[in-house]
């Protein structure tokens, strides 16, 4: 799989489908993997993107300390994965050794991407904003770098429906997730809706 670097500003294009993702950090000499459905992008350019963790996730210091996270985004392939980041914890084990996934070198962060994933965002973090009482905190960041493969990412939307399109996985609750397959256009809506 060969990914493509693209302008940060595109970064935001791939976080509007809310796709589940992996995001990874690395404090010192430890890394770890944390699965995230509540992410999001907020501003194009410059590309500013957020996540929300709980103070109680062994990732949460590890992003807090280091500044910086990358976020990766999977396609179907990796629900397996996906999950058992989701579920089990970095204080326990290393992540990458219990599913296979490998460390890819960031362009510019020092935290690894996942190279099994269609897309990578390297993010550093502006501000962090506490809520719902400190339950949770929302890490926003800029983005610093993106990079997709484009396979799955024309550049400016996920390409679906087609063989071998971008079926990102969209968590429902439980063990249930949705994937992404089919794009329609607005556009072809307001066609019928004319005619």
């Amino acid at each position: 799989m060969a990914k493509v670097l693209l302008d940060p500003s595109k970064a935001t294009s791939m976080m509007y489908a809310g796709a589940s993702t992996f995001v990874t950090c690395k404090d010192g000499d430890r890394d770890n993997i944390i699965t995230i459905t509540w992410q999001s992008s907020f501003c194009p350019a410059p590309a500013i993107v957020g996540i929300s963790v709980t103070p109680k996730r062994f990732s949460y210091d590890m992003i807090k300390n280091a500044g910086e996270y990358v976020i990766n985004i999977p396609n179907k392939e990796l629900l397996w994965e996906l999950h058992y980041c989701g579920y089990m914890s970095g204080r326990d084990v290393d992540k990458f050794k219990e599913t296979g996934l490998t460390r890819e070198p960031a362009h510019i962060l020092k935290t690894p991407m996942i190279k099994e994933c269609i897309a990578n965002i390297e993010c550093k973090i502006c501000n962090v904003y506490p809520i719902a009482d400190g339950l949770y905190s929302i890490f926003v960041a800029e983005v610093v770098a993106a990079h997709a493969d484009d396979r799955y990412f024309d550049g400016s939307f996920w390409k679906t429906g087609e063989t071998g399109g971008a079926e990102l996985l969209h968590y429902l609750g439980g063990t249930k997730y949705a994937k992404l397959g089919e794009t329609v256009d607005f556009k072809d809506a307001v066609k019928k809706a004319k005619a």
